[in-house]
């Protein structure tokens, strides 16, 4: 199974070989209504087929797209492990498959690139916020959105924990480093156990401020030019050191309190969701509110001839999006022109969608909402950025 991260979206995003084949499935995650979900896949299969004999390819080359996904039809012990929705994307010589924790809807569709957009609310700048989980011991910097999470490497250079970052450090400081054995402390290090006069000793204090310039040098190279909020997981008093060494500009000023090592990454999730949940809601509001109030200054557009064109020049800097619908055609970026099509083929894009690709490209905000959400009642909606 396939991890979706923001890179592997990037990666199926700019994939462009016809025929590209998305299946979209809800999935039961127990029970004995799980016997529903090869049953419902071997459907959408067969749609598939059924497009890609409509597009004039023969059987064994239809064969060398879908193989795979026939393969999994009978894979009873997979099909019991699910999650709320289910997606593959096959085109010659790619399989992509992922279970996410939310409800897709039932769909197959063969068109000129893959279709993205039910994922969209997964890994949009829409929910999307990273968490560093620090104590003197171990340090776990995680990728995460509203629905899930997953651990991100820090480069090679970043300390760890505080006895990796002060290793050359006088032995006979006052600040000493006891290892206990005999733990896994989850990233390959030992647990280590800090004794000393307490966080308000100077020495500690320089000590740890010491180590989080080191970590914060390591947070920024990973993250670089990223815009996400980053939430830290900790002690209080960790938390105000952390800040006085940060220099990454979105670092939220709300934290979760608490020890995080013996935290899995669940918890760390759902402490963390509570922090920022109010903070991408209170977002949403005010695009939803942005768009209103510049609707008639020119840097708004409902019109999707008007919106793919800008999605390419990365003029879209929040985009609204319905799910659950599709407006078919073809947009040529070198000759700037696009063409609707009544229905799709191995030729076109679902136009929303592939407007949706290109703002999240080129790092614009994507909201993909349902239908009714979209202002006044139509299928899509951008703010510009000029």
């Amino acid at each position: 199974m396939d991890v979706l991260s923001e890179q592997t979206l990037k990666t199926l995003a700019t994939h462009n070989q016809a025929p590209s084949v998305s299946l979209f499935l809800p999935t039961h995650k127990a029970g004995p209504d799980t016997r529903e979900n090869p049953i419902r896949f071997k459907n959408l299969v067969q749609n598939a087929e059924q497009q890609l004999e409509s597009s004039g390819m023969g059987a064994r080359e239809i064969a060398g797209v879908l193989g795979d996904a026939h393969a999994l039809i009978d894979d009873n012990d997979f099909w019991q492990h699910q999650s709320d929705g289910f997606a593959m994307f096959l085109s010659e010589g790619v399989t992509k498959r992922f279970r996410v924790p939310i409800a897709l809807p039932e769909l197959a569709l063969v068109s000129a690139r893959f279709h993205l957009k039910p994922l969209m609310p997964l890994l949009s700048n829409d929910g999307q916020f990273f968490v560093l989980a620090v104590s003197l011991n171990q340090v776990r910097l995680f990728e995460a959105s509203r629905y899930g999470i997953a651990q991100r490497d820090l480069t090679d250079a970043t300390p760890l924990s505080m006895p990796e970052a002060l290793r050359f450090d006088d032995p006979e400081k006052s600040l000493q480093a006891h290892t206990v054995s005999g733990r896994d402390s989850g990233a390959g290090r030992p647990d280590v156990s800090f004794h000393g006069s307490g966080a308000g000793d100077p020495d500690k204090k320089e000590q740890i401020l010491r180590f989080f310039r080191m970590l914060d040098n390591g947070v920024c190279d990973t993250l670089q030019d990223a815009q996400r909020p980053l939430v830290f997981a900790g002690v209080d008093y960790l938390f105000s050191l952390y800040q006085e060494a940060n220099h990454y500009n979105h670092l939220f000023d709300t934290h979760v309190s608490g020890n995080p090592d013996d935290w899995r990454d669940e918890d760390v999730h759902e402490k963390a969701w509570r922090v920022v949940a109010s903070h991408f809601e209170s977002k949403k509001r005010a695009a939803l509110q942005q768009y209103k109030e510049l609707a008639y200054a020119n840097i708004t557009s409902e019109n999707i001839d008007d919106i793919v064109p800008a999605a390419v020049d990365a003029r879209v800097d929040t985009l609204i999006v319905g799910v659950g619908e599709q407006l078919w055609g073809h947009y040529n970026p070198d000759t700037r022109t696009l063409e609707h099509h009544d229905t799709p083929d191995t030729q076109t894009d679902d136009l929303l969608n592939y407007a949706a690709i290109q703002t999240f490209l080129n790092g614009g905000t994507v909201y993909a909402v349902p239908k009714e959400h979209v202002p006044n009642g139509g299928l899509i909606a951008a703010i510009y950025r000029f």
